[in-house]
């Protein structure tokens, strides 16, 4: 049977006497919906599949000792230790260390993460990373989605509840020499992906503003609370979401109109306006509707 191995064989006896030493730990969360674990228990499943998968069930709502005995889902941690092929392991080990991995060009990757990105380690930039690491990492991580959709769905079995097959992962493969200091997988987007909804950088810029309008007992806007709550029953009651999502369109249009047009701010806020379409075409200067404006 055909082996990765690396393009100078003669290396190979060496990798073989020392496997231990290319050993990697992997892991993956990924999200059980609709299940809960007692909040005294600790479930862990070893010994899972050929790799010997580990699987450790956490409420996402047990955090910081706080007592829940419900929890809407359930996080499902999956790890294993497997050995790596020796370019692989190269890798791991120049950025353990802080290192630009040999071979690999300086401008494949990224030092300098952008705000989005929550760590400092290397990351390869879109379509840089080596196909060797990829091609290695693939079987790792559908053993470890395969381990969790086979524990969850015996667990459901025998527990008899029901719920969602799909088990969305939660952050990106994870990886560590030592098993306690984990890092990120260097294959990971360079932009955020919004799986669960966009995520919030709160730049020292923003905590500023922030903090600014708490100290001023600011509240959020009204057509921003209309929005959230419309968006909030889309998939539950999308005719109520409408009507909802018109009138914060109402509400923000005539804020706009107000500070845009601040001697008309009486009329727009207390007259029965027209339909949001026609404020569009026609309100604003001359020839210029404020859609015109605010494009």
């Amino acid at each position: 049977m055909a082996s990765d191995r690396p393009d100078n064989t003669n290396d190979e006896t060496t990798e073989s006497a020392a496997s231990h030493t290319l050993e990697v730990f992997h892991r993956k969360a990924f999200l059980a919906e609709n299940m809960c674990i007692h909040p005294d228990d600790k479930v862990r499943f070893d010994g899972v599949g050929e790799r010997n998968v580990s699987i450790d069930f956490k409420n996402l709502a047990w955090d910081d000792g706080t007592r829940l005995w419900r929890s809407p889902s359930v996080c499902c941690t999956a790890t294993v230790r497997c050995r790596m092929p020796r370019r692989c392991f190269a890798l791991y080990e120049a950025v353990w260390h802080g290192r630009i991995p040999d071979g690999i060009p300086p401008a494949d990757v990224i030092l300098h993460p952008e705000p989005w990105m929550r760590s400092t380690d290397p990351v390869f930039r879109d379509r840089c990373a080596p196909t060797f690491l990829s091609a290695a990492l693939a079987p790792i991580e559908v053993e470890l989605e395969t381990a969790v959709s086979r524990v969850v769905g015996l667990a459901r079995w025998r527990c008899n509840r029901t719920g969602p097959v799909d088990l969305p992962a939660l952050g990106v493969l994870e990886w560590s020499l030592d098993g306690v200091t984990w890092k990120l997988d260097m294959r990971r987007p360079t932009t955020p992906s919004a799986m669960w909804g966009p995520d919030l950088v709160v730049t020292e810029a923003r905590r500023a503003d922030i903090e600014q309008l708490l100290a001023a007992g600011g509240q959020e806007p009204l057509h921003q609370s209309l929005l959230r709550e419309a968006e909030s029953l889309l998939e539950s009651n999308p005719r109520s979401a409408l009507v909802i999502g018109t009138a914060a369109t109402e509400v923000a249009i005539k804020e706009l109109v107000s500070t845009l047009a601040p001697l008309a701010s009486w009329l727009i806020q207390n007259v029965p306006s027209p339909p949001i379409t026609k404020i569009l075409q026609d309100a604003g200067p001359p020839d210029r509707g404020f859609a015109s404006v605010c494009s």
